[in-house]
C-alpha cells in the first residue's frame, strides 16, 4: 500500500506535473505556477471520484494527475467494478480534462482500482493560468487529441 501524503510539501508537484503527458512539453515557468495551485488529495481502493452524468462542481472538480495507485475509467457503472472499462490509468497519467474545459457533466465514471493520490488543479485557477497564458492550451491540444483518440478507438471496440 502506498505511503499516505502527510503534507503537501512531501510531493515534488512540478516534477511530478512534468511527467503527466498533458503538461510535458510546457515551459518551467508554466509547470511551477500550475504546480502552485494544485492540491495533493487522497483517495480510498472503490471510491468514486467521478460519477458518470455528475455535475461539473466549479469549486471542487478539476483535472486530476494520479501520483500514486490506479483508476478505471468505466462507463454505466452503478458499482466499482461495473458497467463497461474503458481504460486503466496509472502514475503520471490525468483524468478530468474534459469537464475541466467544458464544465459540463462527466462523461464516465473514475472509480479507484487501489488506494491512489492525485493532483487536482480546479477549473477556476487553470482556467485563470490558461488566459494569463494562452500557450500552455496550444501545447496541451496534441495530448488532448490524442487521448480523444484513444477513447474512440476504446468504444469502437465495444460497439
Amino acid at each position: 500500500m502506498p505511503e499516505r501524503v502527510v503534507t503537501e510539501q512531501q510531493i515534488e508537484k512540478a516534477a511530478l506535473l512534468r511527467r503527466a503527458p498533458i503538461f510535458a512539453e510546457l515551459a518551467d515557468a508554466d509547470i511551477e505556477a500550475l504546480a502552485k495551485l494544485a492540491r495533493v488529495a487522497v483517495f480510498p481502493e472503490g471510491d468514486e471520484i467521478i460519477q458518470e452524468g455528475a455535475d461539473f462542481d466549479e469549486e471542487a472538480d478539476g483535472i486530476f494527475v494520479i501520483v500514486s495507485g490506479s483508476v478505471e475509467v468505466r462507463t454505466g457503472a452503478d458499482e466499482p467494478g461495473g458497467g463497461t472499462l474503458l481504460m486503466r490509468l496509472g502514475q503520471g497519467e490525468f483524468f478530468g480534462e474534459m469537464a475541466l474545459l467544458d464544465g459540463k457533466p462527466r462523461s464516465a465514471s473514475i472509480i479507484t482500482a487501489e488506494e491512489s493520490q492525485c493532483l487536482v488543479l480546479g477549473r477556476w485557477d487553470f482556467l485563470r493560468e490558461l488566459r494569463r497564458n494562452p500557450e500552455i492550451a496550444v501545447k496541451m491540444l496534441a495530448v488532448l487529441s490524442g487521448r480523444l483518440r484513444v477513447m474512440n478507438e476504446a468504444v469502437g471496440r465495444l460497439e
